[in-house]
């Protein structure tokens, strides 16, 4: 039987409508293309399911929607048009739009662009503002599936089969604490069962609004359970950092709207639009702004207000900290509105002089030799170390070699003569020493009250709980402004690894976050001990001998220290992989004149590749973050891949050609692998059904990214070995189908694939 007709047993019969062939099924009701006879129109008609007939809570819900939707009049909603009852089958009547809707436009399209994407924001807000405002109706399922774009162009919103009525107490007490809509764009709170209002769905457009403009699901490769515990826990990375050249302020917008909780998002629609007008107009959303572990999109250091201010160094005080750092900017955004014009002027003249007189009298030649004997700045400390890993606190699962952490940044505050107190760099101390300083207290207080048998519900002191969200985001905002000021620092001034020290901070905020018996239940930080002989910091200075700078790789401050990461699907898929083609090794030790791939070498610096490759402007430097790549220590740009995309598959198969490069590099940006990616390939499988393996799931293990299982999607791998280069191809697929959805090729020395092993393995006996 032809898939388009419909079986005669199962099509149910409504008088007045010809029932043409099922559009779609749900849980709780089937929607069919239908003509109404009498006006001789394509029309959507929703059934009730023959497995609820007989349930009255179900047909009264099924009714109540029917009578709310069919209240709906707006140009941008699709709406209902005739309901009823025939021989006890429940039904209503939609408006058929012809069209695609937007899940199977990106699929077949890829990402819509930022100005399109605020069109559709403030069409959608526009109309679920108006419903809200006139019926109290929340949509409960807002996804790319449920929004139609029309031949014509227009925007519709379809599918109110979830809405709900919300206030006066209409919402039923049966409803509440049952789980409905699509778990990828599901709020926090509905998954805890409570109540939805509009709020919930600003936080399910703020997802659908990542989706559209980075073209990936959010937690994309995620189960159902870990999905749903991701909306309340996890975080989606900076679209700035998935899209090239977006501008921050639709950064913000959207962690506005995906705020964890509610009361963090804008109040209603109204402040939803006006916060997208203020967007398409190249400003900033109005403030406030989420905290760094407030939104389940994680906005980086480097793009939050504080990176952007200026601070004045005469004002910092370490021993007193007056509010959070976006706090902060917002005052100093809301002083800084008047007279911008005015400090821009007095800029470019003081800029202009300078250059002349650099000119004039060779001030850069006396500078630069003045740098070069420049002593360490009064801000930081040398004397003895102090750790920042959780250490003793933490029950043993804290890095052995802990007490060997390296120097951090002082907490005196003091701002001493002849030191480098550049604003930044002392507001970036200032945002740490503060942090450190909550959470060595935080820290020394769990240790007491487990000494004293509280247990693990204890907190800090005077009962008050640590606020690990505030110290991880003034960590990594003083990481961000590290690295933003780095290129200015002088010989001597180490930012590289005061933003490392930041990083670690960080992750330890976030490891003690995590409740102690979900560690040992995971058994997930596995030991490791520092080696300086292998793995010395800072790496040192190469002699003339080598091609290029580095003789190490430079993985950051506190790769090693540290324990190994969270026991995650890539990290197991890579050691399983692997097995036999690697072994784990602490040493960063490189060979600069190893070959990665064509032109491209171990330790190259990412200017002389970009050049290699005929790439004239810079990309954007993102963060690694798969469980392989030391945290912080590991960053990516993409280019695209041109003639050197080409790459045979195997002996005797025809050469695939993939679209985009990653170059891999280290926190110094040093060449350290190549990765080749296809995220929608066309064609046939290029393996064989039979080398794919429910058991694994990583296809690419620079980003984590993990397939679908529950939905018959797999992953093969094949390796290769051409002299002291390791190659790992990941393709991804639906065998069943013959149809593929990714493929990678990621090409690295062995040295950094052992590095990665120890990494993810930790310490071997």
């Amino acid at each position: 039987m032809d898939a388009d007709t419909p079986d005669a047993a199962l099509t149910p019969v409504l008088p007045g409508y010809e029932m043409l062939r099922p559009l779609g099924a749900g849980g709780t009701a089937t929607v069919w293309l239908a003509r109404q006879v009498s006006l001789d129109r394509p029309v959507a008609v929703k059934v009730l399911s023959p497995s609820l007939l007989k349930d009255e809570q179900a047909r009264a819900q099924f009714r109540a929607e029917a009578k709310t939707a069919g209240k709906i009049r707006h140009p941008a909603i699709v709406g209902v048009v005739d309901a009823g009852e025939a021989d006890g089958m429940l039904y209503y009547v939609m408006e058929y739009v012809e069209g695609t809707d937007l899940a199977n436009w990106l699929a077949e399209n890829g990402p819509l662009p930022k100005k399109v994407v605020l069109q559709i924001a403030q069409i959608l807000a526009e109309a679920l503002g108006s419903v809200w405002g006139e019926f109290g109706l929340v949509h409960g399922d807002i996804k790319p599936g449920n929004i139609i774009l029309e031949k014509d162009g227009s925007i519709r919103l379809t599918d109110f089969g979830l809405a709900r009525v919300v206030r006066e107490g209409l919402q039923s007490a049966e409803t509440q604490g049952v789980i409905e809509g699509t778990p990828t764009y599901l709020a926090p709170e509905e998954i805890r069962g409570e109540a939805a209002d509009c709020r919930s769905d600003i936080y399910a457009l703020g997802l659908t609004l990542y989706h559209l403009l980075t073209g990936k699901a959010p937690f994309e490769g995620y189960g159902l359970q870990a999905l749903l515990e991701a909306q309340q826990t996890d975080f989606l990375p900076d679209p700035c950092s998935l899209v090239q050249g977006l501008a921050p302020s639709v950064a913000w917008l959207l962690a506005k709207m995906a705020a964890k909780q509610p009361e963090q998002r804008q109040a209603d629609w109204g402040a939803v639009q006006e916060d997208i007008a203020l967007v398409a107009g190249g400003k900033r959303p109005k403030p406030p702004y989420p905290g760094e572990d407030d939104s389940t999109i994680l906005i980086s250091a480097r793009n939050r207000p504080t990176a952007r201010s200026s601070v004045n160094p005469n004002a910092i005080r370490l021993t007193k900290r007056e509010g959070t750092s976006m706090e902060r900017q917002a005052g100093y955004q809301a002083k800084s509105s008047m007279g911008g014009w005015i400090r821009a002027l007095v800029f470019l003249v003081l800029l202009c002089g300078g250059l002349f007189a650099a000119w004039k009298f060779d001030l850069i030649g006396k500078i630069r030799s003045g740098m070069a004997n420049a002593p360490r700045p009064g801000t930081v400390q040398a004397g003895k170390p102090k750790p920042t890993a959780a250490a003793k606190a933490d029950e043993g699962t804290a890095a052995e070699g802990a007490d060997e952490a390296e120097t951090t940044i002082s907490d005196t505050g003091t701002l001493v003569e002849g030191a480098w107190n550049q604003p930044q760099f002392v507001s970036a101390a200032t945002l740490f020493n503060g942090a450190l300083g909550r959470y060595q207290a935080a820290v020394a207080a769990k240790a007491k009250a487990a000494a004293e048998g509280a247990g693990e519900g204890a907190e800090g002191s005077e009962g008050e709980a640590p606020d690990w969200a505030g110290m991880i985001r003034d960590a990594e905002t003083a990481a961000g402004l590290f690295e933003t000021i780095k290129p200015l620092a002088p010989a001597g001034v180490p930012v590289r690894r005061y933003a490392n020290q930041c990083y670690q901070l960080a992750k330890d905020a976030r490891r003690a976050m995590t409740p102690l018996r979900e560690k040992a239940e995971a058994q997930q930080y596995a030991r490791k001990r520092r080696q300086e002989a292998e793995a010395p910091w800072p790496p040192p200075d190469a002699s003339a001998d080598p091609l290029y700078a580095g003789r190490y790789m430079d993985l950051g401050y506190a790769w090693e220290a540290l324990p190994a990461p969270q026991a995650r699907q890539d990290a197991t898929d890579y050691v399983m992989t692997l097995s036999g083609h690697v072994s784990p090794s602490a040493s960063t030790r490189a060979d600069p004149k190893q070959g990665i791939h064509y032109r491209l070498q171990w330790l190259m610096p990412l200017g002389k590749a970009l050049e290699s490759l005929r790439v004239k402007e810079t990309p954007v430097r993102q963060m690694a973050t798969g469980a392989v790549a030391p945290y912080g220590g590991v960053f990516f740009v993409e280019v695209p891949a041109g003639p050197y995309g080409k790459i045979q598959m195997g002996p005797g198969q025809e050469a695939v050609l993939y679209p985009t490069m990653r170059l891999v590099l280290d926190a110094e940006d040093q060449l350290i692998a190549v990765e080749l990616v296809d995220p929608a390939p066309s064609g046939e499988l290029v393996n064989a059904n039979s080398a794919f393996s429910p058991n694994c799931a990583t296809v690419d293990f620079i980003t984590g990214k993990t397939v679908d299982g529950d939905k018959g999607e797999m992953v093969a791998y094949g390796i290769r070995k051409a002299g002291e280069t390791l190659r790992l191809d990941a393709e991804a697929g639906f065998p069943a189908e013959g149809r593929p959805s990714y493929r990678s090729v990621l090409m690295m020395p062995n040295g950094v694939a052992n590095v990665f092993a120890y990494h993810v393995m930790g310490m071997q006996k």
